[in-house]
Protein backbone atom coordinates (compact mmCIF):
# COMPACT_ATOMS: atom_id res chain seq x y z
CA UNK A 1 0.00 0.00 0.00
CA UNK A 2 1.34 3.73 -0.91
CA UNK A 3 1.77 5.72 2.08
CA UNK A 4 2.65 9.19 2.17
CA UNK A 5 4.33 11.91 4.77
CA UNK A 6 1.85 14.00 6.41
CA UNK A 7 3.11 17.37 8.29
CA UNK A 8 1.22 17.33 11.85
CA UNK A 9 1.71 21.11 13.08
CA UNK A 10 2.43 23.45 10.63
CA UNK A 11 5.63 24.76 8.89
CA UNK A 12 8.94 25.32 10.48
CA UNK A 13 11.41 27.33 8.62
CA UNK A 14 15.25 27.92 8.35
CA UNK A 15 15.97 31.70 9.33
CA UNK A 16 19.16 33.00 10.61
CA UNK A 17 19.38 35.85 13.40
CA UNK A 18 21.54 38.52 12.36
CA UNK A 19 25.26 37.64 13.54
CA UNK A 20 24.15 34.71 15.05
CA UNK A 21 25.37 30.71 14.79
CA UNK A 22 22.46 28.85 15.74
CA UNK A 23 19.83 28.40 12.78
CA UNK A 24 16.31 27.81 13.15
CA UNK A 25 16.58 24.51 11.88
CA UNK A 26 13.59 22.95 13.59
CA UNK A 27 12.19 18.96 13.14
CA UNK A 28 8.96 19.27 13.59
CA UNK A 29 6.76 15.69 14.35
CA UNK A 30 5.80 14.21 10.63
CA UNK A 31 4.26 10.28 10.25
CA UNK A 32 3.52 8.08 7.69
CA UNK A 33 -0.03 7.65 6.25
CA UNK A 34 -1.26 4.07 5.13
CA UNK A 35 -4.79 5.03 3.95
CA UNK A 36 -3.93 8.07 1.18
CA UNK A 37 -7.46 8.11 -0.47
CA UNK A 38 -8.51 11.24 0.43
CA UNK A 39 -4.92 13.14 -0.22
CA UNK A 40 -4.50 14.81 -3.16
CA UNK A 41 -1.81 17.15 -4.50
CA UNK A 42 -3.03 20.62 -4.87
CA UNK A 43 -1.14 21.00 -7.82
CA UNK A 44 0.19 18.36 -10.35
CA UNK A 45 3.62 20.70 -10.54
CA UNK A 46 5.16 19.88 -7.08
CA UNK A 47 8.73 19.01 -7.20
CA UNK A 48 9.97 16.74 -4.27
CA UNK A 49 13.31 15.09 -5.31
CA UNK A 50 15.33 13.22 -2.83
CA UNK A 51 19.13 14.15 -3.44
CA UNK A 52 21.32 12.13 -0.31
CA UNK A 53 20.81 10.03 2.61
CA UNK A 54 22.83 8.90 5.91
CA UNK A 55 22.29 6.69 8.31
CA UNK A 56 24.14 5.88 11.07
CA UNK A 57 22.41 2.37 11.83
CA UNK A 58 18.77 1.04 10.21
CA UNK A 59 17.05 3.01 12.95
CA UNK A 60 18.67 6.44 12.83
CA UNK A 61 19.17 8.14 9.68
CA UNK A 62 18.88 11.32 7.34
CA UNK A 63 17.05 12.11 4.03
CA UNK A 64 17.63 15.32 2.35
CA UNK A 65 16.70 17.02 -1.06
CA UNK A 66 14.50 20.13 -2.21
CA UNK A 67 12.87 22.08 0.48
CA UNK A 68 13.24 20.02 3.26
CA UNK A 69 15.01 17.66 5.74
CA UNK A 70 13.77 14.08 7.20
CA UNK A 71 14.83 12.30 10.27
CA UNK A 72 14.04 8.85 10.46
CA UNK A 73 14.52 7.86 13.95
CA UNK A 74 13.44 4.42 15.04
CA UNK A 75 9.89 4.05 14.01
CA UNK A 76 9.22 8.13 13.98
CA UNK A 77 9.53 10.50 11.28
CA UNK A 78 10.54 13.98 11.81
CA UNK A 79 10.99 16.83 8.93
CA UNK A 80 12.12 20.50 9.00
CA UNK A 81 11.41 22.87 5.83
CA UNK A 82 14.08 25.48 4.14
CA UNK A 83 12.75 28.99 3.99
CA UNK A 84 12.96 28.80 0.18
CA UNK A 85 11.17 27.70 -3.08
CA UNK A 86 14.65 27.30 -3.87
CA UNK A 87 16.06 25.69 -1.46
CA UNK A 88 18.10 22.75 -2.13
CA UNK A 89 20.05 20.11 0.49
CA UNK A 90 22.13 18.52 -1.72
CA UNK A 91 24.43 16.60 0.32
CA UNK A 92 24.52 15.04 4.14
CA UNK A 93 26.74 12.75 6.27
CA UNK A 94 27.13 11.77 10.14
CA UNK A 95 30.33 11.37 11.91
CA UNK A 96 31.22 8.20 13.52
CA UNK A 97 30.72 10.70 16.97
CA UNK A 98 26.98 11.37 15.80
CA UNK A 99 27.67 14.88 14.51
CA UNK A 100 25.17 15.58 11.42
CA UNK A 101 26.76 18.19 8.44
CA UNK A 102 24.11 19.14 5.75
CA UNK A 103 24.94 21.19 2.75
CA UNK A 104 23.23 22.61 -0.36
CA UNK A 105 22.52 25.63 -2.00
CA UNK A 106 20.20 28.22 -2.97
CA UNK A 107 18.63 28.95 0.37
CA UNK A 108 19.75 32.15 2.46
CA UNK A 109 23.33 33.10 3.91
CA UNK A 110 25.74 30.42 4.05
CA UNK A 111 24.69 26.51 3.13
CA UNK A 112 26.48 24.04 5.39
CA UNK A 113 24.74 23.41 8.44
CA UNK A 114 25.66 21.35 11.47
CA UNK A 115 24.07 19.45 14.48
CA UNK A 116 27.36 18.71 16.83
CA UNK A 117 26.01 19.85 20.18
CA UNK A 118 22.01 19.25 19.84
CA UNK A 119 21.74 22.44 18.14
CA UNK A 120 21.67 23.27 14.46
CA UNK A 121 24.26 25.86 13.26
CA UNK A 122 25.41 27.96 10.49
CA UNK A 123 28.59 27.11 9.31
CA UNK A 124 30.15 30.04 8.33
CA UNK A 125 32.15 28.96 5.03
CA UNK A 126 31.83 32.32 2.81
CA UNK A 127 35.04 33.40 3.64
CA UNK A 128 36.90 30.72 1.83
CA UNK A 129 34.18 30.72 -1.03
CA UNK A 130 32.08 34.05 -1.40
CA UNK A 131 28.27 33.82 -1.25
CA UNK A 132 27.15 31.94 -4.34
CA UNK A 133 28.68 28.27 -4.64
CA UNK A 134 27.27 25.16 -3.91
CA UNK A 135 28.11 22.17 -1.89
CA UNK A 136 28.52 19.28 -3.86
CA UNK A 137 29.50 16.77 -1.23
CA UNK A 138 30.30 16.03 2.64
CA UNK A 139 32.44 13.30 3.24
CA UNK A 140 32.50 12.45 7.22
CA UNK A 141 35.69 10.91 9.33
CA UNK A 142 35.74 10.55 13.19
CA UNK A 143 36.50 13.13 15.21
CA UNK A 144 33.87 15.65 14.00
CA UNK A 145 35.87 15.88 11.24
CA UNK A 146 34.24 16.61 8.00
CA UNK A 147 35.19 17.62 4.13
CA UNK A 148 33.07 19.86 2.30
CA UNK A 149 33.34 19.43 -1.54
CA UNK A 150 32.46 23.45 -2.46
CA UNK A 151 32.07 24.45 -6.43
CA UNK A 152 30.96 28.17 -7.34
CA UNK A 153 27.46 28.15 -8.68
CA UNK A 154 26.62 30.21 -11.99
CA UNK A 155 22.93 29.86 -12.24
CA UNK A 156 20.14 29.17 -9.95
CA UNK A 157 18.45 25.30 -10.28
CA UNK A 158 16.16 24.90 -13.03
CA UNK A 159 13.01 23.89 -10.64
CA UNK A 160 12.54 19.75 -12.51
CA UNK A 161 16.16 18.84 -12.00
CA UNK A 162 18.90 20.41 -9.77
CA UNK A 163 21.25 17.35 -11.23
CA UNK A 164 21.01 19.29 -14.64
CA UNK A 165 20.25 22.93 -13.89
CA UNK A 166 23.18 24.06 -11.90
CA UNK A 167 26.30 25.23 -13.91
CA UNK A 168 29.26 24.99 -11.33
CA UNK A 169 33.30 25.55 -11.73
CA UNK A 170 35.75 23.36 -10.28
CA UNK A 171 35.66 21.89 -6.80
CA UNK A 172 37.30 23.21 -3.73
CA UNK A 173 37.96 21.00 -0.83
CA UNK A 174 37.15 22.78 2.69
CA UNK A 175 37.97 20.92 6.07
CA UNK A 176 36.21 21.13 9.31
CA UNK A 177 39.32 20.12 11.85
CA UNK A 178 36.45 19.74 15.39
CA UNK A 179 37.35 23.12 15.94
CA UNK A 180 37.64 25.36 13.04
CA UNK A 181 37.26 25.59 8.79
CA UNK A 182 40.09 26.10 6.53
CA UNK A 183 40.65 25.67 3.04
CA UNK A 184 42.59 22.54 1.78
CA UNK A 185 44.94 21.89 -1.19
CA UNK A 186 44.91 17.81 -2.18
CA UNK A 187 48.06 16.38 -2.68
CA UNK A 188 48.01 15.83 -6.36
CA UNK A 189 51.15 15.56 -7.70
CA UNK A 190 50.38 18.64 -10.16
CA UNK A 191 49.95 16.88 -13.21
CA UNK A 192 45.96 16.29 -12.64
CA UNK A 193 43.03 17.29 -10.58
CA UNK A 194 41.47 15.23 -7.61
CA UNK A 195 38.00 14.82 -7.39
CA UNK A 196 36.38 12.92 -4.04
CA UNK A 197 33.41 11.06 -4.35
CA UNK A 198 33.13 8.64 -1.03
CA UNK A 199 34.14 8.08 2.56
CA UNK A 200 34.02 6.05 5.09
CA UNK A 201 35.83 5.49 8.08
CA UNK A 202 36.45 1.93 10.32
CA UNK A 203 36.37 1.30 13.47
CA UNK A 204 40.51 1.69 13.97
CA UNK A 205 42.67 3.63 11.24
CA UNK A 206 42.67 5.81 8.99
CA UNK A 207 39.81 6.03 6.91
CA UNK A 208 39.19 5.48 3.04
CA UNK A 209 38.52 8.12 0.39
CA UNK A 210 37.84 8.02 -3.27
CA UNK A 211 37.39 9.30 -6.20
CA UNK A 212 38.73 9.81 -9.67
CA UNK A 213 41.80 12.56 -10.89
CA UNK A 214 41.68 13.67 -14.08
CA UNK A 215 44.51 15.01 -16.20
CA UNK A 216 44.44 18.63 -17.46
CA UNK A 217 44.84 17.50 -21.56
CA UNK A 218 42.46 14.55 -21.09
CA UNK A 219 43.01 10.72 -21.79
CA UNK A 220 40.19 9.74 -19.82
CA UNK A 221 40.14 9.87 -16.12
CA UNK A 222 41.86 7.61 -13.67
CA UNK A 223 40.43 6.11 -10.24
CA UNK A 224 41.50 7.19 -7.23
CA UNK A 225 42.36 5.68 -3.51
CA UNK A 226 43.60 7.39 -0.66
CA UNK A 227 44.15 6.70 3.37
CA UNK A 228 43.30 9.56 5.60
CA UNK A 229 44.19 10.16 9.00
CA UNK A 230 43.42 13.57 10.10
CA UNK A 231 46.67 14.72 8.54
CA UNK A 232 47.84 12.81 5.78
CA UNK A 233 46.95 11.40 2.41
CA UNK A 234 48.47 8.45 1.75
CA UNK A 235 47.42 6.73 -1.92
CA UNK A 236 46.88 3.51 -2.23
CA UNK A 237 47.54 1.57 -5.75
CA UNK A 238 43.74 1.41 -7.60
CA UNK A 239 42.72 -1.77 -8.54
CA UNK A 240 40.64 -1.28 -11.95
CA UNK A 241 42.18 -3.34 -14.20
CA UNK A 242 43.71 -2.32 -17.15
CA UNK A 243 41.37 0.70 -18.10
CA UNK A 244 40.63 4.65 -17.55
CA UNK A 245 37.55 4.81 -14.88
CA UNK A 246 37.26 6.39 -11.70
CA UNK A 247 36.65 4.83 -7.95
CA UNK A 248 32.99 5.45 -6.88
CA UNK A 249 32.08 4.38 -3.80
CA UNK A 250 34.05 3.01 -0.79
CA UNK A 251 32.42 1.21 2.11
CA UNK A 252 34.25 -0.08 5.27
CA UNK A 253 32.52 -3.64 7.01
CA UNK A 254 33.12 -4.45 10.74
CA UNK A 255 35.11 -6.72 10.29
CA UNK A 256 37.70 -4.31 9.04
CA UNK A 257 37.58 -5.20 5.10
CA UNK A 258 36.51 -2.76 2.55
CA UNK A 259 34.71 -3.04 -0.40
CA UNK A 260 35.13 -1.03 -3.73
CA UNK A 261 32.89 0.24 -6.34
CA UNK A 262 34.46 1.39 -9.57
CA UNK A 263 33.53 2.52 -13.08
CA UNK A 264 35.22 2.33 -16.40
CA UNK A 265 35.36 6.05 -18.00
CA UNK A 266 32.43 5.75 -20.69
CA UNK A 267 32.89 9.59 -22.18
CA UNK A 268 36.53 7.99 -23.34
CA UNK A 269 35.99 7.77 -26.71
CA UNK A 270 38.94 4.72 -27.23
CA UNK A 271 37.14 2.98 -24.62
CA UNK A 272 35.23 -0.16 -24.31
CA UNK A 273 31.60 -0.17 -22.86
CA UNK A 274 31.31 1.42 -19.51
CA UNK A 275 32.05 -1.53 -16.53
CA UNK A 276 31.17 -2.29 -12.99
CA UNK A 277 34.27 -3.50 -11.20
CA UNK A 278 33.44 -4.75 -7.56
CA UNK A 279 36.64 -5.69 -5.25
CA UNK A 280 37.15 -6.60 -1.39
CA UNK A 281 40.51 -5.45 0.02
CA UNK A 282 41.99 -6.91 2.74
CA UNK A 283 45.74 -5.59 2.32
CA UNK A 284 45.03 -6.92 -1.27
CA UNK A 285 42.43 -6.20 -3.66
CA UNK A 286 40.86 -8.93 -4.86
CA UNK A 287 37.48 -8.93 -7.69
CA UNK A 288 34.30 -10.15 -7.09
CA UNK A 289 32.52 -11.19 -10.09
CA UNK A 290 29.10 -9.53 -10.34
CA UNK A 291 26.02 -11.05 -11.90
CA UNK A 292 27.04 -11.36 -15.74
CA UNK A 293 23.01 -10.66 -16.70
CA UNK A 294 23.68 -6.99 -15.31
CA UNK A 295 26.64 -6.34 -17.49
CA UNK A 296 27.32 -2.85 -18.70
CA UNK A 297 24.83 -1.47 -16.18
CA UNK A 298 25.34 1.08 -13.38
CA UNK A 299 24.94 -0.12 -9.72
CA UNK A 300 24.43 2.17 -6.90
CA UNK A 301 26.31 0.69 -3.70
CA UNK A 302 27.38 -1.67 -2.08
CA UNK A 303 26.63 -1.45 1.79
CA UNK A 304 26.00 -3.89 4.26
CA UNK A 305 27.53 -5.19 7.81
CA UNK A 306 30.47 -7.41 6.18
CA UNK A 307 32.22 -8.06 3.17
CA UNK A 308 30.58 -11.39 2.95
CA UNK A 309 26.98 -9.69 3.56
CA UNK A 310 26.32 -6.45 1.47
CA UNK A 311 23.80 -5.02 -0.99
CA UNK A 312 23.85 -3.42 -3.96
CA UNK A 313 20.83 -1.98 -6.53
CA UNK A 314 20.96 -1.90 -9.97
CA UNK A 315 17.92 0.01 -12.05
CA UNK A 316 16.09 -1.69 -14.52
CA UNK A 317 16.46 1.19 -17.62
CA UNK A 318 19.97 0.53 -17.08
CA UNK A 319 19.23 -3.37 -17.99
CA UNK A 320 16.18 -4.54 -19.89
CA UNK A 321 14.02 -1.35 -19.49
CA UNK A 322 11.26 -1.58 -16.63
CA UNK A 323 9.95 0.88 -14.08
CA UNK A 324 11.60 0.01 -11.01
CA UNK A 325 15.01 -1.45 -9.45
CA UNK A 326 16.53 -4.81 -8.28
CA UNK A 327 18.62 -5.78 -5.87
CA UNK A 328 21.18 -8.28 -5.39
CA UNK A 329 22.39 -9.21 -2.41
CA UNK A 330 25.61 -11.01 -1.60
CA UNK A 331 25.83 -13.54 0.87
CA UNK A 332 27.84 -16.57 1.63
CA UNK A 333 29.39 -16.48 -1.44
CA UNK A 334 26.03 -16.25 -3.99
CA UNK A 335 24.01 -13.27 -5.24
CA UNK A 336 20.12 -13.61 -4.83
CA UNK A 337 18.27 -10.95 -6.84
CA UNK A 338 15.21 -9.50 -5.38
CA UNK A 339 12.93 -7.28 -7.51
CA UNK A 340 11.97 -3.88 -6.44
CA UNK A 341 8.78 -3.27 -5.42
CA UNK A 342 6.29 -0.98 -7.79
CA UNK A 343 5.00 2.08 -7.89
CA UNK A 344 1.16 3.14 -8.21
CA UNK A 345 -0.42 4.11 -11.57
CA UNK A 346 3.26 2.48 -13.57
CA UNK A 347 5.37 5.46 -12.44
CA UNK A 348 8.97 4.47 -13.17
CA UNK A 349 11.30 5.39 -10.70
CA UNK A 350 15.09 5.18 -10.49
CA UNK A 351 17.62 3.90 -7.18
CA UNK A 352 20.00 6.65 -6.29
CA UNK A 353 21.10 5.28 -2.58
CA UNK A 354 20.75 2.47 -0.25
CA UNK A 355 22.13 1.65 3.48
CA UNK A 356 21.65 -1.79 5.13
CA UNK A 357 22.62 -2.73 8.19
CA UNK A 358 23.65 -5.73 10.28
CA UNK A 359 19.95 -7.01 11.03
CA UNK A 360 18.77 -7.16 7.63
CA UNK A 361 16.88 -3.99 8.04
CA UNK A 362 17.12 -0.68 5.42
CA UNK A 363 16.47 1.77 3.56
CA UNK A 364 16.81 2.90 -0.05
CA UNK A 365 16.20 6.56 -1.87
CA UNK A 366 15.32 7.82 -5.49
CA UNK A 367 13.05 9.76 -7.78
CA UNK A 368 10.58 8.85 -10.48
CA UNK A 369 11.55 9.38 -14.03
CA UNK A 370 9.89 9.38 -17.20
CA UNK A 371 6.95 11.93 -17.47
CA UNK A 372 5.04 13.55 -15.31
CA UNK A 373 6.17 16.06 -12.34
CA UNK A 374 9.31 14.74 -10.08
CA UNK A 375 8.71 12.49 -6.78
CA UNK A 376 10.88 11.18 -4.23
CA UNK A 377 10.88 7.66 -3.20
CA UNK A 378 11.47 6.25 -0.28
CA UNK A 379 11.81 2.51 -0.14
CA UNK A 380 12.62 0.50 3.18
CA UNK A 381 13.74 -3.10 3.75
CA UNK A 382 12.17 -5.04 7.05
CA UNK A 383 11.54 -8.72 6.94
CA UNK A 384 12.79 -10.24 3.76
CA UNK A 385 10.85 -7.57 1.77
CA UNK A 386 11.45 -3.89 0.11
CA UNK A 387 8.87 -2.11 0.27
CA UNK A 388 7.70 1.60 -0.76
CA UNK A 389 7.55 3.71 1.80
CA UNK A 390 6.15 6.76 0.30
CA UNK A 391 6.44 8.18 -3.53
CA UNK A 392 3.59 10.79 -3.45
CA UNK A 393 4.21 13.70 -1.25
CA UNK A 394 1.85 15.81 0.97
CA UNK A 395 4.24 17.32 2.77
CA UNK A 396 3.28 20.67 0.73
CA UNK A 397 -0.46 19.90 -0.14
CA UNK A 398 -1.73 21.73 2.72
CA UNK A 399 -2.51 25.18 1.82
CA UNK A 400 -0.23 27.13 3.67
CA UNK A 401 2.07 25.75 2.49
CA UNK A 402 1.28 25.50 -0.70
CA UNK A 403 1.60 29.76 -0.15
CA UNK A 404 4.69 29.66 1.46
CA UNK A 405 6.29 27.44 -1.20
CA UNK A 406 4.98 27.76 -4.56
Amino acid sequence: MTQRVVVLLGVLLVGVAPGAADVGLTFHPAHWVADDSALRPRSPFHIFEFQAMAFSSPRDGWIVGRRFALHLRGDALEVAFLGSSDGWLTGVAVSPGGSVWMGGFGFPDDRVLSDRTGVWRDEDVAPWVGTDFVVSRLLAFAGDRVIAAVSPSGIHPARSDASRGVEVGPAQYLEFDGTSWRRIELPSDGSSTWHLASSCQPAVGPAWVVGHERPPLGGGVRPLVLRFDGATWTPVAAPIAGRSGMAARIHCAADGQVLLAAATDDNWREAPPPETQLWRYDGAWHRLDLPPQFAGASFVGPTGPAVDDFWMAVNSKDTAGGCGARFLHFRAGAWEIVDGPSLPAQRCYTVTDLFLGAADEGWAIGNTHGGGPLRGVILRYRDGAWRVANWVWTLWDQPLTSILFD
